[in-house]
């Protein structure tokens, strides 16, 4: 009689796992990125201690928002394993999340940002926009799409600047 009643016990908890965000439970890579994009508030718990140290809630949040006032609103997390990608209304970005043992974020990198959308005679107007000397060359198999000032001479960290500011 013991042995069927555990044996039903074992059967419920199968059937009622868990809630998510209980105690005891941990979440994958994709589930913990996506957790960190579409809660509301982020949590200290998500986080290992080592992490923290070095970027807190508040930093990360900072981080989120800065990533959706750039790509818009957070969309999905695509792929099944590093490097996910995360999708937003206006673009994309990659990112490679590494977990502790007991399922918080160790590590978390967000990089190769790309916008969508965005034709090329609007970017040639905000590079014309933009203060200073500036000269925009884009080609296609050797060809031309977009020159402006082409042939202006310019410090290579101005081309990185922009890249960065974008």
């Amino acid at each position: 009689m013991k042995k069927l009643t555990i044996l039903a016990l074992l059967g419920l908890l199968t059937l009622f796992p868990a809630p998510p965000g209980h105690a005891g439970t941990t979440l994958g890579p994709k589930a913990s990125l996506n957790r960190v994009f579409v809660s509301p508030k982020i949590a200290a718990s998500w986080f290992a201690s080592s992490f923290l140290q070095v970027v807190p809630p508040s930093r990360m949040l900072s981080v989120r928002k800065g990533l959706e006032t750039t790509l818009g609103h957070f969309r999905k997390v695509a792929g099944t394993d590093n490097p996910y990608t995360l999708v937003f209304a206006h673009g994309m970005a990659s990112a490679n999340i590494v977990l502790d043992t007991q399922g918080r974020i160790r590590g978390l990198r967000v990089f190769n940002l790309s916008r969508s959308g965005q034709s090329l005679a609007a970017l040639l107007q905000q590079v014309r926009k933009l203060p200073g000397q500036t000269s925009l060359l884009i080609l296609k198999n050797g060809q031309a799409l977009v020159a402006y000032h082409a042939g202006q001479a310019l410090a290579v960290g101005s081309a990185f600047k922009l890249a960065v500011l974008a």
